[in-house]
């Protein structure tokens, strides 16, 4: 037990060390550590949602059971999109100004997106449903859009 004491107390003052002499992680590593989080989650909830539309007889849109658990993976779709928009302005460093305002349109466009499929699960409204998968093509445009960005700002 007291090596582990040791150790723990070796790395607490090695952190608290480095911070206070710049070593530790830049503004602009903290970011992308952050965003790379935040887009993983989006990803995965965005595979989740295809996943639910993946090979779907149209007599599904009766089963209640299916539109449920499809509006459940549309939310949690919602919220990593909202999460993408979550950093806070004065820690966005100057550099990833530009990537982080599209960051902020794909959590709006994904907000568009899940609120009208959802509106059309629940009405039944294929024709609805139908244009709300142009609001995807918007948000996989503005992913290539923050994928371009991301390498310009971080060659």
């Amino acid at each position: 037990m007291k090596p582990l004491k040791h150790t723990l107390f070796f790395l607490l003052t090695l952190a608290i060390a480095l911070t206070m002499t710049g070593c530790g992680p830049s503004a602009e590593e903290v970011y992308l550590t952050n965003v790379n989080e935040y887009f993983t989650e989006y990803s995965v909830a965005m595979e989740q949602a295809a996943a639910q539309f993946k090979g779907t007889d149209p007599l599904i849109l009766e089963d209640q059971a299916w539109i449920d658990a499809t509006i459940a993976t549309l939310d949690n779709l919602d919220a990593a999109g909202q999460t993408l928009a979550s950093t806070p302005v004065e820690d966005i460093p100057e550099i990833f100004a530009a990537l982080d305002q599209i960051l902020v349109d794909i959590s709006d466009q994904t907000t568009v997106f899940t609120t009208s499929m959802k509106d059309s699960l629940v009405s039944g409204d294929k024709d609805a449903m139908l244009a709300a998968l142009d609001e995807l093509e918007v948000i996989l445009g503005l992913v290539q859009q923050a994928q371009v960005e991301l390498e310009a700002a971080n060659p």
